[in-house]
């Protein structure tokens, strides 16, 4: 598993979501797949199978409204 901080360092409030947005078939979020201001997002993966070759997913947070 690997976890990523999502932080709030404006003013407002920031609502904002996580996905998977490519390695879906073996990466996916476990949990804090959506919060308000901070929270983790915990990603967990398949094993990569023996003599498998590099890996890359991405994890996109999406906050609407926010700005820089």
């Amino acid at each position: 598993m690997m976890t990523f901080s999502v932080a709030n360092t404006g003013a407002g409030t920031m609502t904002w979501t996580a996905e998977v947005v490519s390695g879906g078939t073996w990466a996916r979020i476990i949990s804090g797949a959506s919060g308000s201001n901070a929270g983790t997002v915990t990603v967990g993966y398949d094993a990569n199978p023996a003599g498998g070759t590099n890996r890359t997913a991405t994890i996109r947070v999406t906050a609407t409204g926010a700005t820089g």
